[in-house]
């Protein structure tokens, strides 16, 4: 009787902690969904917005329950969940971010962390005036996924990775960097 019980004890906790975690999930139709199991791990999402901004609306674009990103909080995506309903999709984008748009490649304005500036003309540091600028005179950064593979030539070591890059070009008129007062989308992340 003794090892009846023993294993009985193990065996309700179990089941009772079983219940206790799908219980968290969400149900729809009768079955749980991916995106329920994601949010309740702590799966973050992010987006790139459809509508474009100047400098100065940048913080402000984003959904409710969403913030303009820093790079360095999606910098590596694999840890996200790409937000299609917020954001913009490419026609092979699937269920990921896009790598290149018509416009403007899918480049959209993205946090540096650093101090608010003017006229800077350094790559990841430049911020629109910490993001209250939309002045054609004033420099903000911005990113998108790089829409080519990196594959390595040694077949030992073939790897693919996905790579920020940096808007370089026009239409800014200093040292290659987006001017604040050229429109682009903005890079969120889930709060």
């Amino acid at each position: 009787m003794t090892k009846t019980v023993a294993l009985l004890v193990p065996i309700g906790l179990v089941a009772a902690l079983a219940g206790f975690l799908l219980g968290h999930f969400e149900i729809r139709g009768g079955s749980r969904t991916f995106a329920a199991a994601q949010q309740a791990c702590g799966i973050r999402k992010f987006y790139l917005t459809k509508n474009k901004v100047t400098g100065d609306g940048a913080t402000r674009a984003c959904a409710t329950d969403y913030h303009m990103a820093s790079l360095y909080e999606i910098a590596n995506v694999s840890g996200l969940q790409y937000d299609t309903s917020n954001g913009v999709t490419a026609p092979d984008s699937g269920s990921g971010p896009p790598t290149s748009l018509p416009d403007t490649y899918g480049y959209g304005w993205i946090r540096t962390g650093e101090l608010s500036n003017t006229q800077n003309l350094n790559f990841g540091s430049a911020n629109c005036t910490a993001w209250s600028s939309g002045s054609l005179e004033d420099t903000g950064s911005a990113v998108g996924l790089n829409d080519g593979w990196i594959v390595t030539s040694d077949p030992a070591r073939l790897q693919v990775a996905p790579i920020w890059r940096v808007e370089l070009g026009p239409p800014s008129p200093k040292n290659g960097l987006p001017s604040c007062a050229a429109p682009h989308r903005v890079w969120c992340l889930q709060n």
